[in-house]
């Protein structure tokens, strides 16, 4: 077969005649200026040998050649391939493969060297060092939120992960990872001491530091409480609004065991079977299923799984029951699986809370969102928890057994929901209602007077005076569209109401989950495979500061300027 002929490698056959690869990949003729049609080898000889280009090339040989090989552009192209293979989680070894290093030549210059592998190896730890001064320049001065995790790797090590955002509507606040450590234990002494290092290497004035994100574990809790509060002292800690919904919807699991026995079963025996789940999708295609689809396993550490779980079942009852009952004469483990599905309730059950379970999907996926804006956190808690109040009410007396059943459901997610909302275990609960002034389609129906929304007294002195101007312009807006932005509604009123829109520029910016802890865990998790198992602790957290880093474009053509002209889960 024929080798696909590319510009690149025209160019390699014809060297020193003052062709090169022009901006828009086509093979150029620097002495003449003009492209040269690369497919035919006759049309580059034509060219070649026309008295114009033997002309040029005389004129041009007067002039002293330009070393394209210095030392500077090979270390700039030896970085990029760094970068690239990281962010592409391509181990550094694919440079001794031949295939690989064959595929690259098609589209560099000849006088490009690649470099070995051996090589970047020697040269990551400097480009690691330069990026993360890089990111001191970026976040020097500015208000920032400081997001943390911790999880167990695949060798039962204890990983931290500190990811930074920066707090200004009028920059990208895409989240950077900052640092992964390694710890022995993980306490609030540890995860502390961690934190404090990590802002005092990358320079962070502490008084910038406006949001402590974490999940609702006790240990982090109790690093902020008893350490970090008094060191990043204007900060507010929030804890993963995600992970709490997350934890009101275990609720349900844990009342309905029965079904909670089913879906775990269904896990079991598909999971383990990749011949039943070809049995499956071709029962379903018997039955006139016409999408066939695999059961969806429930993981634990993702959330809304479970409900995914129950929804597919609920939505095909019969087709699961009758294949399950079938698998039977194959398979006689399946019987406390047959017995289960005997339950005549059964089936209006899972109907039943399947009908229930969409509001905590939603909800879930909501804060999940990275650009969710924290004027509407508050009314989403608040409307979960009196709708749990509403069914509750309705529910009340009642002697059917349905109704029962559902009272079951609700009253302890209610109870759980309560504590966050309303007893005080979500720290950032009263700020996230605190800031719902800063929708201007909120005023209208909120309190005439600033001092009922107790503001800190700082910002309190800062708004007061423009107050009223702000709630004039509430007065006048147009009914809102479904394309309205509130970051552009704010920088489009910065003129007239500068001090709101100092506190608007980071309060908009404000995180309510810990998903992208949650997101960094994932690329980890994918740099440690099986087949690099033996990756130095230092080459895992270079790795993966640009995985998670330069995955996301966050370096690359990254354009830092404001934005002027725009119009406007543990218990």
């Amino acid at each position: 077969m024929t080798s696909t002929i590319t510009p690149q490698k025209r160019l390699r056959e014809y060297p020193n005649n003052f062709l090169s690869i022009n901006s828009k990949n086509e093979l150029f003729c620097d002495a003449c200026k003009k492209s040269i049609d690369f497919k035919k080898k006759s049309s580059v000889v034509q060219h070649l040998e026309t008295e114009i280009h033997t002309s040029n090339s005389k004129k041009l040989k007067t002039v002293p050649n330009i070393n394209f090989n210095t030392d500077e552009i090979q270390d700039n192209f030896k970085n990029d391939l760094i970068i690239w293979l990281s962010a592409s989680n391509v181990p550094f070894d694919k440079l001794n493969k031949k295939t690989f290093t064959s595929f690259l030549n098609n589209y560099l210059r000849p006088d490009f060297k690649i470099p070995s592998s051996a090589t970047l190896r020697r040269s990551f730890p400097n480009l690691y060092k330069s990026k993360i001064d890089e990111l001191k320049d970026y976040f020097s001065k500015s208000k920032v939120s400081v997001m943390c995790d911790e999880t167990t790797d695949s060798k039962s090590r204890y990983v931290f992960q500190i990811i930074f955002i920066k707090l200004d509507i009028l920059k990208e606040n895409c989240p950077k990872l900052v640092d992964t450590i390694f710890l022995d234990e993980v306490n609030y002494e540890t995860v502390s001491r961690s934190i404090i290092n990590t802002l005092v290497q990358m320079k962070i004035d502490f008084s910038d530091v406006l949001f402590f994100v974490t999940d609702n574990a006790s240990y982090m809790k109790k690093a902020y409480d008893t350490v970090l509060k008094p060191v990043i002292f204007k900060s507010i800690h929030i804890t993963c609004f995600a992970h709490i919904i997350a934890l009101v919807g275990e609720t349900w699991r844990a009342y309905l065991s029965e079904i909670d026995s089913v879906i775990a079963n269904l896990k079991t025996i598909f999971s383990k079977s990749p011949h039943r789940k070809k049995r499956f999708l071709e029962f379903q295609s018997e039955n006139n299923i016409a999408k066939p689809k695999n059961f969806p396993d429930p993981v634990i550490t993702r959330w809304n799984s479970w409900f995914n779980s129950l929804k597919f079942v609920d939505e095909n009852f019969e087709i699961i029951k009758n294949f399950v009952q079938l698998e039977l004469n194959i398979d006689e483990t399946l019987c406390r699986l047959v017995v289960l599905f005997q339950k005549e309730s059964l089936k209006d059950e899972i109907k039943l809370v399947g009908s229930k379970c969409d509001r905590f999907q939603k909800t879930i996926i909501l804060f999940e969102e990275r650009n969710l804006k924290p004027t509407v956190v508050y009314n989403t808690i608040s409307d979960l928890y009196f709708w749990f109040s509403e069914n509750i009410d309705n529910l009340k007396n009642s002697q059917i057994l349905e109704d029962n059943f559902l009272t079951g459901l609700f009253t302890p997610a209610q109870n759980k929901l309560k504590k966050y909302f309303i007893d005080g275990k979500q720290p950032g609960m009263a700020f996230f209602k605190m800031i719902k002034i800063f929708d201007p389609y909120q005023i209208l129906n909120l309190s005439n007077d600033l001092y009922d929304f107790d503001l800190p007294k700082q910002m309190y002195d800062l708004l007061i005076e423009e107050w009223p101007i702000y709630k004039n312009i509430c007065i006048q807006l147009k009914p809102i569209e479904d394309d309205f932005c509130l970051e552009k509604w704010w920088i489009s009123h910065r003129s007239r109401l500068p001090n709101f829109f100092e506190q608007a520029r980071w309060i908009l910016r404000a995180p309510c989950s810990s998903a992208d802890s949650e997101r960094a865990f994932s690329k980890y998790n994918l740099i440690l495979s099986d087949s690099r198992q033996s990756m130095s602790e230092e080459t895992i957290k270079m790795h993966n500061f640009f995985y998670f880093n330069f995955r996301q474009h966050l370096f690359m053509n990254e354009d830092d300027e404001e934005l002027d002209g725009i119009i406007p889960l543990s218990d």
